[in-house]
């Protein structure tokens, strides 16, 4: 016997589930330069704060659709370029700050499968701090996305526009396998191209590989692989990594350089019996030349921001972090992160600068950045929760902010989160 189409539409316009979330965040930074030559004669003292509100609706029509639309509104004073990542990220001003559409999409399930449509970021990886093949670093995008799972098989693919103005697409699919011992394996393609119409159909489908599409097209597109593993032993303990090939060289007699990034991580649950805690370490490197291409228009980037780790190329990092819990509504965290970029940045191809293809890692006027971070989160009550967090990082050879790189800076990151949810 059918269902009255009266009573299916009222099902759908029926809110099941509702929920309103604010969530307001006070950023500052405090940095300054030591005087070590006469190159400069006086010392540097940079400062800029940033204040973000942002607005969370989210909900399901009944048995129907589910939605989620995330509003954010940011106001930055000071020097804007003492913000990691707040330029080139596609937004634009608006009164003295910026608005952005950060989430606004459709999710439904048609018996197995599952499609989102709409804006969103995404988080393809098992690191804690970065991921090789694709992070929520940069501007959201706008996509269509279908995903399933089979018994031990998973898959998830999608397609996005990243510049309708230029005609920049970017697809990716993706297969995780669970095996035993607790074990994930997962295989991840992407691709990046440019079309002066719509989306190049044989990438809108998840089921072809890409790089045979690629070359069947006979085009010199930007196609990506990433291998990941994570397995859990036992004793509370976890492995992960991650292996990206952005260019490898079949021919080892050729000119031209193998563009080749790693992750390796562990996290140990309760170390040395302190309960409670998680111990976690991972070492990231991205070799020269990662997610560049010879065309411009097909590097792996997304706003100037690099789509994979927001590392960029030609850089490592390695993090140490332990987080403890003393109480159900604390948690307290302490870590130190070493950085160091090379020369060479995502904007400059090896078929652009030329010279050895192979170079020594890193070479160059190397970056370095050590910092120590503690952070603390309180949750009294389940409608609130109160983030906040300071940070100390000793730079040299930096030529950010616009002081001498031949200083040292010296930079406090203070930041403090109210989130609220109605």
């Amino acid at each position: 016997m059918g269902i009255p189409r009266g009573t299916e539409r009222s099902q759908f316009r029926e809110l099941s589930l509702v929920a309103l979330d604010a969530n307001v965040a006070e950023e500052a930074f405090l940095g300054r330069t030591k005087l070590k030559d006469s190159v400069c004669v006086i010392d540097t003292l940079v400062w800029s704060s940033r204040t973000s509100v942002e607005l969370d609706a989210r909900g399901q029509f009944g048995k129907g659709p589910a939605f989620d639309q995330a509003l954010v509104f940011t106001r930055i004073e000071g020097d804007e370029d003492f913000f990691p990542g707040s330029g080139g990220s596609g937004v634009r001003g608006w009164k003295s700050g910026t608005a952005q559409v950060e989430r606004a999409y459709l999710k439904h399930a048609f018996g197995p499968i599952q499609v989102e449509a709409g804006r969103d970021r995404f988080w393809w990886g098992p690191g804690r701090w970065g991921t090789l093949i694709l992070s929520d670093g940069g501007a959201p995008i706008d996509m269509v996305d279908i995903s399933t799972r089979f018994r031990i098989v998973s898959f998830r693919g999608f397609t996005a526009v990243l510049s309708p103005y230029e005609g920049i697409y970017l697809s990716a699919h993706r297969l995780s396998f669970q095996l035993p011992f607790r074990t994930i394996l997962g295989f991840t393609e992407t691709v990046i191209y440019q079309r002066s119409s719509y989306p190049e159909l044989q990438y809108v489908n998840p089921l072809i590989p890409y790089y045979l599409a690629e070359h069947n097209l006979e085009q010199d597109d930007n196609t990506l692989w990433n291998f990941s593993l994570v397995t859990c032993p036992g004793g509370g303990v976890r492995f992960y990594g991650e292996f990206l090939i952005d260019d490898f060289r079949y021919v080892r007699s050729e000119d031209s350089p193998d563009k080749l990034a790693g992750l390796v991580g562990f996290q140990v649950a309760d170390p040395l019996g302190l309960p409670d805690s998680d111990l976690r370490c991972e070492y990231t490197r991205i070799n020269k030349w990662v997610y560049t291409h010879r065309d411009t228009f097909n590097a792996y980037v997304n706003y100037g921001t690099p789509i994979g780790d927001t590392l960029g190329p030609y850089s490592d990092r390695l993090l140490l972090s332990v987080c403890h819990r003393p109480t159900a509504f604390l948690e307290v965290l302490l870590g130190y992160r070493y950085l160091r970029h090379g020369e060479g940045t995502i904007d400059l191809s090896w078929e652009e600068e030329g010279g050895e293809p192979r170079p020594h890692f890193p070479s160059g006027e190397i970056e370095t950045f050590n910092s120590l971070f503690a952070r603390a989160n309180l949750r009294p009550v389940w409608w609130g929760y109160l983030d906040g967090g300071v940070m100390y990082t000793r730079a040299r050879n930096s030529n950010a902010f616009g002081v001498c790189p031949e200083k040292p800076i010296d930079r406090w990151q203070f930041d403090l989160a109210l989130r609220l949810d109605i």
